[in-house]
C-alpha cells in the first residue's frame, strides 16, 4: 500500500469523527429550532386555552343561580298557562279592584281586538270592567293592571258621575276596557317557551 493510502487511512477516523461531530451539531441545532417552534406553538395554544377557560368561567353560572332561574321559569310557565284562562283574569281583576277599595259592578268579556298593521299579535282578549269609587282609587286600579300577576293594559276608559242609589259627591263610576296578555302559543308544563 502506498503512503498516500496510509495517510488517508490514518486520517479517516479523525475525519469521520469530525463529520459525526458536525452532523451531531447540525442535528442538535435543527432539533433545538424545532423544539423552540413547538414550544412557541404550545405557548400560543396555552394562551388561547387560558382565554377560553376564563370566558367559560365568567359565563358559567353557579348552582344557586341555576336554581333561581329554574324557579323563575316555573313561575313564568304557570303564569303563561294561567293567562289562557279567562276566569282567572276576571278573578284577578276583581281582587285588584277590591284591594284598592273599588266596588266592582261588572266584568264582562269584550271579545278580541284586531291589532294595527305595525303590531305582531293579531288579537288580544278584552274585558270591560265597571267599577265605582273615588277618582284616586280608579286611577290606582288602572295603573296597577299592568303589574298584576296576569297583566293587562288599559285600552279605553270613561269616568262619569254616578246615577241613582250610588250617587255620592266623592264617588265616580268608571267603565274601563282592559286588554289581557296571552302568549302566541300554549306553554307546556315542562317548560319550553
Amino acid at each position: 500500500m502506498s503512503t498516500g493510502g496510509r495517510k488517508i487511512r490514518a486520517w479517516l477516523p479523525a475525519a469521520l469523527g469530525i463529520l459525526s461531530v458536525v452532523g451531531a451539531g447540525a442535528f442538535a441545532t435543527l432539533r433545538q429550532s424545532r423544539a423552540a417552534d413547538d414550544i412557541a406553538r404550545l405557548d400560543g395554544v396555552g394562551s388561547e386555552l387560558s382565554k377560553a377557560a376564563a370566558h367559560v368561567q365568567s359565563a358559567a353560572m353557579s348552582p344557586g343561580a341555576g336554581r333561581v332561574i329554574r324557579a323563575r321559569r316555573e313561575v313564568l310557565t304557570t303564569r303563561m298557562q294561567d293567562a289562557m284562562k279567562p276566569g282567572l283574569y276576571q278573578a284577578e281583576l276583581v281582587k285588584a279592584a277590591r284591594d284598592i277599595g273599588l266596588s266592582v259592578r261588572e266584568i264582562r268579556p269584550e271579545g278580541q281586538r284586531h291589532a294595527s298593521p305595525g303590531e305582531v299579535r293579531q288579537d288580544y282578549p278584552a274585558y270591560r270592567v265597571s267599577v265605582f269609587g273615588s277618582y284616586r282609587h280608579i286611577a290606582e286600579f288602572m295603573e296597577s293592571c299592568k303589574t298584576l300577576r296576569l297583566p293587562a293594559r288599559v285600552r279605553t276608559f270613561r269616568v262619569s258621575a254616578p246615577t241613582g242609589q250610588e250617587q255620592r259627591s266623592d264617588q265616580l263610576s268608571a267603565d274601563i276596557t282592559l286588554e289581557a296578555f296571552q302568549p302566541d302559543r300554549p306553554i307546556s308544563a315542562g317548560g319550553g317557551a
